[in-house]
């Protein structure tokens, strides 16, 4: 991806000036293969409010964090000779649960997760859930991965207790709208069907 999205990587890096801040969302997606189409925004998490800008023909959006949640990043090369903050993939995958909104839907983050299923690493994804403390995060990750058949049962086990500690029903998908049958082993309104997350890993 350096070639297709290095310089917007830098422009977006360069906006987001001195402040902390990394490349998330679509823009990380993007930058680790876990997009089917190419995007057109790139997302930079940063503590600092700032208005988004057009660079070429791509558009740079920026998505306001607590201080707290500045980590699971890493410096990476975004083009031969320079590098940027970029989110690793676990806290990709992680920011696409708790924002599907930000990553076109929780059908996209699904699809995401499982063209990054062999680099995944299982250890640091559930240290990153708990650190998150969203208990929503690890209701929607925790059904995709076990829809997807992604992961191992312990993997899966710890992700239901942490779970299970809030009980009211989530949508899926907060993009859309709160229908569809009730998952009790998840806590979560299907307004997405499991065929349907199965369906767009296949094709």
């Amino acid at each position: 991806k350096k070639q297709e999205y290095g310089n917007i990587f830098l422009a977006a890096h360069a906006l987001a000036g001195a402040v902390p801040h990394f490349i998330s969302h679509l823009g990380a997606m993007a930058f680790h293969n876990m997009l089917v189409q190419p995007s057109r925004t790139v997302h930079i998490s940063t503590v600092r409010r700032r208005t988004p800008q057009d660079v070429g023909g791509s558009r740079i959006e920026f998505v306001i964090v607590p201080k707290t949640r500045l980590w699971g990043w890493r410096d990476e090369w975004v083009t031969d000779t320079h590098r940027s903050p970029v989110s690793d993939i676990e806290r990709t995958i992680l920011d696409g649960c708790h924002r599907p909104d930000l990553c076109g839907g929780i059908v996209e983050v699904s699809r995401a997760a499982w063209l990054v299923k062999d680099r995944m690493d299982a250890g640091r994804l559930l240290k990153y859930v708990k650190r998150f403390g969203k208990f929503a995060v690890a209701k929607r990750l925790g059904f995709i991965l076990e829809t997807l058949k992604i992961g191992s049962g312990e993997t899966l086990g710890r992700l239901r207790h942490f779970a299970a500690r809030s009980r009211p029903y989530i949508n899926l998908d907060p993009i859309l709208p709160p229908k569809g049958r009730l998952n009790s082993r998840w806590r979560l309104r299907l307004n997405v069907t499991a065929g349907e997350l199965q369906a767009a890993v296949q094709t």
